[in-house]
């Protein structure tokens, strides 16, 4: 806390002395270099000097207590007025332009005084008035992933404490704020200090990880609040550098409005389906709109593990909005329920529920693994070039309309493959450059053989015209 002195019979003494004006050491200081030595003896190098300070930009912002409060006594014509007649002026903000209210109000008084008693009068004073703008915060909810195949052995706290403490450093108006929606009113951490002095079951307030056994990895949400556009924060070269040094990337939770949670996973997906073709193939399903004709509901779509014991398996996860899960969770179930069914993406995949309604035993967790793992079997990729989007919708010779990769999935394979088709998915690359045919791995020498024959056994089903 800085320390204030009074400024008592300030213009009725002769001399000016730097301890008689009641200032904040940590913003009015450096005010003191106008004096042309330590004392100034004029009435009119004091009001110049004052004058001075009014005109200075507006700095400080700190918070007077209640005990560092003072008052400003009103003189004149060198008189000490009596306590009675004193006329108190409570003090709330120590901040420059406060004070240079208080003063000018003191001067002009002075002035006034000065003319009751025939001297000249003194300079007319004015406040500079300065138009002040607040910035307004934004609040992000961002995802942070680390990239596959990275092996870290820094633990999550010192990870986070890296991470945010280089966000803080880039913006000082940073907040990081509780992520769940319940503890909004929990503390914001706002400084440095705060940051370096969390324990692991503080961070875990502001953080929330993939995995509750989460050690060396920071994947996962937070939530922050800043004058700056989300945009402009990732696009520092500083936090460029740490994600590319530590392997991780950034992107916005598609709400920002709530929290997202955990719905399921999507036993029977697979690693390389694409998640954003899957969503909105999802959006556009005619259950989906039949379910939410007015307002669609966000949805997400990731890839995580699916952990059963000592265990685990890659799989697509679905998160919504908290106050939507209800709905949404009913929905996946008769949308995804292992019927022979129009899937979104020609994709069958059966639902399995998260939430607090569903408890699953570790004995159902294990046969949802073992039916996941045999699904998939181990899978080979065949890069296909020149295709249209997956999503065109084509005309057959017996007149049905169906998708392109509805088409392709749907190639029966040769006799003595291990699948009763040719290919188990065909999905664009991220890039959606070309598209990937997924197959067994222990077909590869039928698929090869398959391939040179391909086109013309596609264009024996299409009708006439449709082979372009």
């Amino acid at each position: 806390m800085d320390e204030f002195v009074s400024l008592t019979k300030f213009y009725n003494t002769s001399e000016i002395h730097r301890k008689q004006v009641r200032f904040s050491s940590s913003s009015l200081s450096k005010q003191f270099h106008l004096f042309p030595n330590q004392l100034a003896t004029s009435a009119d190098s004091r009001r110049a000097i004052l004058q001075s300070l009014f005109a200075e930009e507006q700095e400080d912002t700190g918070t007077m207590s209640d005990q560092s409060k003072t008052h400003l006594t009103e003189t004149s014509n060198g008189a000490q007025p009596s306590t009675s007649s004193k006329t108190n002026y409570l003090v709330n903000d120590t901040s420059v332009s406060a004070l240079s209210t208080l003063i000018l109000e003191q001067l002009q008084r002075d002035n006034e005084s000065s003319k009751s008693v025939g001297e000249k009068a003194a300079t007319n004073y004015s406040m500079i008035q300065q138009d002040i703008h607040n910035e307004l915060h934004q609040h992000f909810q961002f995802n942070i992933i680390r990239h596959r195949g990275r092996v870290s052995t820094i633990t999550t706290l010192k990870l986070f404490k890296s991470f945010t403490s280089t966000l803080r450093d880039l913006d000082l108006s940073l907040l990081i704020l509780p992520y769940s929606a319940s503890k909004q009113h929990y503390s914001l951490v706002s400084t440095l200090k705060q940051i370096q002095t969390l324990e692991d079951n503080q961070m875990y307030q502001y953080f929330k990880p993939f995995y509750h056994r989460q050690l060396y990895s920071l994947s996962g949400f937070l939530h922050i609040s800043s004058q700056h556009s989300f945009k402009e924060i990732m696009s520092l070269p500083k936090v460029q550098e740490w994600m590319d040094s530590n392997q991780y990337f950034i992107k916005l939770c598609p709400s920002q409005e709530e929290e997202m949670i955990l719905l399921s996973a999507l036993c029977c997906s697979n690693v390389l389906m694409h998640f954003e073709d899957l969503k909105e193939a999802i959006y556009q399903h005619p259950l989906w709109k039949s379910h939410f004709p007015d307002s669609s509901p966000i949805l997400d779509v990731y890839l995580g593990d699916f952990l059963v014991a000592n265990k685990k398996e890659k799989m697509l996860f679905l998160s919504g909005e908290k106050s939507k899960a209800m709905i949404l969770t009913a929905f996946f179930k008769e949308l995804y329920n292992g019927s022979s069914q129009g899937y979104p993406n020609a994709s069958m995949m059966l639902f399995i529920p998260f939430n607090e309604e569903t408890h699953l035993s570790s004995h159902y967790h294990e046969k949802i693994l073992y039916n996941h793992q045999r699904y998939n079997g181990q899978c080979s990729v065949l890069a296909v070039g020149g295709l249209q989007d997956l999503n065109t919708v084509v005309k057959l010779k017996s007149g049905q309309h169906i998708s392109l990769r509805s088409l392709l999935k749907s190639i029966p394979a040769t006799t003595e493959m291990s699948r009763p088709l040719l290919f188990q998915n065909f999905e664009p690359n991220s890039a959606k450059s070309v598209h990937m045919a997924v197959y067994q791995r222990t077909d590869y020498d039928y698929v090869m053989k398959r391939t040179k024959t391909l086109e013309g056994e596609i264009e024996l089903v299409l009708a006439t015209g449709e082979e372009s």
